[in-house]
């Protein structure tokens, strides 16, 4: 990991709630996750408060915007869903160069390490290794190399859309299928059939 050259870590493993350090212990970003009508609205914040990014997650498309204010767009064209033989996946993301890179290593296991691979030369971008029970007790760390720190906000975004897909919805970001992943309005409408089959 000699081209590694800066290492961040979450301190918990709740992407609503969730606190990113560097090595020195400093904040580097923090998200908050409010509950609106129809949906959970996650922001995730660099180390002065400013949002960087929102990620709306509804019943069957989630979407992301940048900044406070910017056009929403949905995951699935933010983050592409690459499908692989063995559950596994890939997700492509762009920056504001157009440069390609590539999350591999994805499936709903969340013990597994990831790392994130720009397309034109193939070479390592972030590594993410994940959090140790005790009684190590590790956090989970991502490592940047000199382009993954110069596209850390991409990274950091993807990494927590990545995780939480990982974590509920089999390592799936485009479609929530399970009923825990409907949000409200989905429940609403799954009682509304149920009801609507009985005799």
């Amino acid at each position: 990991m000699e081209n590694l050259r800066r290492t961040l870590f979450l301190t918990n493993d709740t992407i609503e709630s969730a606190v990113i350090v560097d090595d020195e212990g400093k904040t580097v970003y923090t998200t908050e996750t409010n509950t609106k009508r129809w949906h959970n609205r996650t922001e995730l914040k660099n180390a002065s408060g400013e949002v960087i990014a929102m990620l709306e997650w509804h019943d069957s498309s989630d979407k992301i915007s940048f900044g406070r204010a910017g056009k929403k767009i949905k995951l699935g064209k933010f983050l592409q869903e690459i499908e692989l033989p063995g559950n596994e996946k890939m997700g492509r993301f762009s920056d504001d160069s157009d440069r390609n890179y590539t999350w591999k290593g994805i499936n709903d296991d969340t013990h597994q390490p990831l790392t994130v691979y720009e397309d034109r030369n193939n070479g390592l971008v972030a590594l993410l290794t994940p959090a140790i029970p005790e009684p190590e007790a590790r956090p989970a760390a991502l490592y940047l190399s000199s382009r993954g720190c110069e596209i850390e906000d991409r990274i950091v975004m993807t990494f927590l859309i990545i995780q939480r897909a990982r974590r509920d919805h089999k390592g799936s970001w485009i479609l929530n299928k399970d009923v825990a992943g409907r949000g409200i309005a989905g429940n609403i409408l799954a009682i509304i059939l149920q009801n609507q089959c009985l005799p």
